[in-house]
């Protein structure tokens, strides 16, 4: 994790505006699924956001899986795909987090929270 976020800071840093600047200078991330543990990313994800519902935190206002996985397509993806859409950015592990990659998850974050409560609104989230 501590690779990850000198990464963001290193990025944020040659790139002014960067929402990853930011993130790199917290030096710790909010919160993350477990980190040793490994299976299938869809379910880590959806375990996490379970736990935190059931030891009495809020949901979270806004959250973002960026990863190499797929997350919304496939047979073992449908069960929780409406869970995940509007939330995904899939990079390519060749390629790793591109700008274009990181400003579109930055968009959703920001659609997220800009966005009026489930039933009333007026447009779909996009994936």
């Amino acid at each position: 994790i501590d690779n990850i976020l000198a990464e963001f800071q290193r990025y944020g840093s040659a790139h002014p505006g960067s929402p990853l600047l930011a993130l790199g200078q917290a030096g710790r991330f909010f919160d993350t699924t477990a980190v040793n543990q490994f299976g299938a990313r869809q379910h880590e994800i959806a375990s996490w956001l379970a736990r935190r519902e059931a030891s009495g935190q809020a949901a979270p206002a806004a959250w973002v899986c960026i990863d190499d996985e797929e997350l919304l397509l496939g047979k073992a993806c449908s069960s929780r795909r409406a869970l995940f859409e509007g939330h995904v950015v899939q990079t390519r592990s060749e390629v790793g987090l591109t700008p274009e990659l990181a400003e579109a998850a930055a968009a959703l974050l920001r659609d997220q929270l800009s966005a009026e409560p489930p039933g009333r609104r007026d447009r779909p989230q996009t994936s």
